[in-house]
């Protein structure tokens, strides 16, 4: 427990948040909006958020959610690995493993944010919708790079790969709702 508020601010501090702010992502590619994993990580919980309400979810299964959203990318920082492209882990099953054993050893360095990922992880509505939600944020930044950048071709990929993901998701959190 802790006994003061300066041993709390020490505490947080230790967590070195700020380091997901030097955390660029889509970094292997020529993109024209920079952004970062903090950057991310908070439109992440605003788009849960959003679909939560639209949706009707429950507040349980949508706290849970924000809170895995919100920290989902934590780790980066810290794995040594950085932002690895979904797709490049979805084509490489070995590297794709080796990210995730390297991301729950960096979770488990702080034990607060390693139960609220076990929580999501356990709750099938609220992984979804982190997932749904990343992916939805990915498919909008993809969309922004082909409607300004010079080098969109390479963008154009990316951009169908991520609404592809983000109507699975989709079809998936449907479902799952109208079990409940």
């Amino acid at each position: 427990m802790v006994k003061s508020s300066q041993e709390l601010i020490t505490k947080i501090e230790d967590l070195k948040l700020y380091r997901q702010s030097r955390v660029v992502r889509w970094q292997l590619r020529d993109f024209m909006f920079s952004e970062n994993d903090s950057e991310h990580q908070l439109y992440v919980t605003q788009i849960i958020i959003f679909i939560s309400e639209l949706f009707n979810i429950s507040a349980e299964d949508t706290l849970v959610a924000i809170k895995y959203g919100a920290i989902h990318d934590y780790v980066e920082s810290f794995s040594g690995v950085g932002d690895v492209n979904f797709g490049v882990k979805e084509a490489n099953p070995t590297l794709k493993e080796m990210v995730e054993l390297l991301e729950e050893q960096a979770m488990r360095q702080v034990p607060e944010f390693y139960n609220v990922m076990n929580r999501c992880k356990n709750n099938k509505t609220a992984l979804t919708l982190v997932n749904l939600a990343d992916s939805i944020d990915a498919a909008i930044y993809a969309r922004r790079e082909v409607l300004y950048n010079k080098h969109a071709d390479e963008w154009y990929q990316l951009q169908d790969e991520t609404q592809e993901r983000v109507e699975i998701l989709f079809q998936q959190l449907k479902s799952l709702l109208q079990k409940e």
